[in-house]
């Protein structure tokens, strides 16, 4: 390989080291991400990387890999939300579709999901990743297109409109595992109101999120329930 070549490893590696265009993508002395045992979930939003096409891939890759070497054979769940986005570098997508035959014998599995399906059905790998997928769970949605979901997802027009009828006030949604299907009811109102707005919160919320979680002399369980109470009370 010629080092001085600017597409050899060398080359597009040294774009990342100190002070050159892509320093500040791994830029810490060490590596800090850390999943501890005492901690069963864990969130990873890409949301401020996954448009910037030229850190967006390396970045990804990274974040996965890091998270699927948790898979040593404790149970494992790995969701990977608006997946599409996140397997639009093809050597990203390559790497899932490789983990979805060899999670499960590591008693794990991967679960992906969008609120696209055409965007999904965009990847390369689409097919392939749909395949491998034993079970599917689909909510409802009114503006579902047989195209995509009769020949895309591989269902029957019958299931097709299953989903295209359901009321979504009634939180109905259908789970398809091979020829098998059910239709389901998932009622969360018992949950109470400040625990449903924490797992669906807005952007008008996060600054008030940040300054709780900040509190260094709290311990978390002190700063879940203060985040209860402001939602109790907002």
């Amino acid at each position: 390989e010629n080092v001085d070549d600017d597409n050899s490893l060398k080359s597009r590696l040294a774009l990342f080291k100190k002070g050159k265009q892509f320093g500040w993508v791994f830029d810490n002395e060490y590596d800090n991400l850390d999943f501890p045992d005492d901690i069963n979930l864990f969130g990873i939003d890409g949301t401020e990387f996954l448009d910037d096409k030229d850190v967006s891939g390396i970045l990804s890759y990274y974040i996965l890999w890091r998270v699927m070497s948790l898979a040593d054979g404790r149970r494992l769940c790995i969701d990977i939300d608006e997946a599409w986005k996140w397997l639009e570098n093809e050597i990203v997508q390559e790497e899932v579709k490789n983990k979805f035959k060899t999670i499960r014998k590591q008693n794990g599995f991967l679960r992906l999901a969008t609120q696209s399906v055409e965007d999904f059905l965009k990847l390369k790998n689409a097919t392939t990743l749909i395949e491998q997928s034993a079970t599917m769970v689909f909510l409802p949605n009114p503006k579902a297109k047989e195209e995509e979901y009769v020949k895309g997802v591989g269902l029957s027009y019958d299931e097709y409109m299953i989903i295209k009828g359901f009321n979504p006030a009634k939180r109905q949604f259908l789970i398809k595992r091979q020829d098998e299907k059910v239709i389901c009811t998932l009622d969360l109102s018992s949950l109470g109101n400040e625990n449903l707005k924490i797992l669906s919160t807005g952007t008008a919320h996060i600054d008030t999120i940040e300054k709780i979680f900040s509190q260094e002399n709290k311990s978390l369980d002190e700063k879940v329930l203060e985040l209860k109470e402001f939602y109790k009370n907002s």
